[in-house]
């Protein structure tokens, strides 16, 4: 029973040490910026391959680009009878993308989007397009722990 109440005490006294160690470590802590990614899967319609890679690379990598971006990764993906392609894309402005119906990534990206377009109001033909060249997608999104 003796041996019971001193290793509680001792615990108590251990965790009572602690406390003013972590508050300091707490105010001194500096957290390393993290990268966050969407990740797109996407199941292409029969025969778009070529059509795909050809409008991604008209529009979407020199728009990026111009965007202050990084390049996209496309992955062809084997094996899969789910998904032809994986597309990795770096969120500039990482988790804080969600708290906008409008982050700045993304409103730069479809500005240039439309500048290679010719305009606004050439888009919905070519997005139509892009439709019918996905038949699914699915997109997770991720972040590195630095």
């Amino acid at each position: 029973m003796i041996r019971t109440i001193l290793g509680g005490i001792a615990a108590v006294t251990l965790c009572a040490t602690a406390v003013p160690a972590l508050a300091q470590d707490a105010d001194n802590y500096v957290e390393d910026q993290r990268t966050t990614y969407a990740i797109t899967m996407i199941k292409l319609a029969d025969g778009a391959e070529q059509r795909w890679l050809e409008m991604h690379e008209k529009y979407v990598v020199p728009a990026r680009k111009a965007a202050g971006q990084s390049p996209e990764v496309v992955h062809f993906l084997m094996l899969n009878d789910d998904y032809d392609l994986m597309v990795v894309s770096e969120m500039p402005d990482g988790m804080a993308t969600f708290d906008s119906h409008r982050p700045a990534s993304r409103w730069a990206f479809r500005q240039q989007v439309n500048k290679i377009a010719g305009g606004a109001d050439k888009m919905p033909p070519i997005l139509e397009e892009w439709d019918k060249l996905e038949k699914a997608s699915k997109t997770m999104y991720t972040h590195t722990h630095p």
